[in-house]
C-alpha cells in the first residue's frame, strides 16, 4: 500500500472524506502516525534487507548501507558466508578478504513521506499500519493523558506481537520440516534458499551447517 492507500483506508474507516481536501486535512498527522506503526512494526517483526556493499582493506563501513543498521546477521564474500566482526566503529565490521560484500542486516524501513511512497514492510502487515492511524485517530490524536493510553497501546502491541509470532510460525515451515537440511533438492537447497529470502530470524549456524555439507558434498565427488 502506498501513504495514499493507507491515509485513505484509514479515513474511510473513521467515516472522514477521502477527497483531495480531506488527504490534506489530515496528511501531516496521519503520515506521522504511519511512520510510527511502520517502526513498531519492523521493530517486533524484525525488518531485514540484503546489500552489496564495497569493502576497503577488510573494513566494510556499514554507514554507506542504503538503510540505517541496525544489527548485521550474514555476509557473503566470493559467494559463500565468512566470519566478521565490529571494527574500531560500531559502524564498521571486519571482514576476511577485499572484495564486494552481500550484508543482510536488521534495519529501520524508509520513512514514508511523499503519497506514492509505498511500505517496505511486508504487504500482509501493512492493514496494521491502517487499524494504528484509525486507533490514533479514535483516542483523540495528540490530545490524550499518556497514563491513560498506556494499557491500551500496550494491549495493542500485545496483539500485534501475537500476530507477528504466528506470521513468524507460518514462515519457517522449512526449518521445522527440515532441521539439518542436506543436498538436494527439496531437503536442502530449496530449504534453505526460502528460508534466507523469506527475511525471518533463522539462526546463522542454519545456513552454515548446510554450506558445510555441500561443500563436503563436492570435495567427496572430486568438485
Amino acid at each position: 500500500m502506498t501513504l495514499n492507500d493507507i491515509i485513505s483506508s484509514a479515513l474511510a474507516q473513521l467515516d472522514r472524506t477521502t477527497d483531495s481536501a480531506g488527504l490534506a486535512n489530515y496528511r501531516e498527522r496521519l503520515t506521522r502516525y504511519a511512520n510510527e506503526a511502520q517502526n513498531e512494526l519492523a521493530a517486533a517483526s524484525g525488518f531485514f534487507r540484503t546489500d552489496e556493499l564495497a569493502v576497503n582493506e577488510g573494513i566494510a563501513d556499514l554507514s554507506q548501507l542504503p538503510r540505517s543498521c541496525i544489527k548485521v546477521t550474514r555476509v557473503r564474500q566470493q559467494g559463500h558466508s565468512v566470519p566478521f566482526s565490529i571494527g574500531d566503529t560500531s559502524n564498521s565490521i571486519l571482514l576476511p578478504y577485499c572484495a564486494p560484500a552481500v550484508i543482510t542486516y536488521r534495519c529501520v524501513p524508509a520513512p514514508l513521506v511523499k503519497g506514492t511512497d509505498e511500505s517496505e514492510l511486508d504487504p500482509c502487515l501493512h492493514g496494521l499500519i491502517v487499524s494504528y492511524l484509525v486507533g490514533r485517530e479514535r483516542m483523540g490524536g495528540d490530545v490524550i493523558v499518556f497514563h491513560d493510553v498506556l494499557p491500551v497501546i500496550r494491549a495493542g502491541k500485545a496483539k500485534v506481537q501475537a500476530f507477528i509470532n504466528a506470521l513468524g510460525d507460518a514462515a519457517l515451515p522449512g526449518k521445522k520440516a527440515v532441521p539439518q537440511p542436506a543436498v538436494s533438492s527439496i531437503g536442502g537447497e530449496w530449504a534453505v534458499l526460502g528460508l534466507a529470502r523469506s527475511g525471518a530470524a533463522v539462526p546463522q549456524a542454519y545456513f552454515d551447517g548446510y554450506y558445510t555439507t555441500a561443500a563436503q558434498y563436492v570435495k567427496e565427488r572430486g568438485g
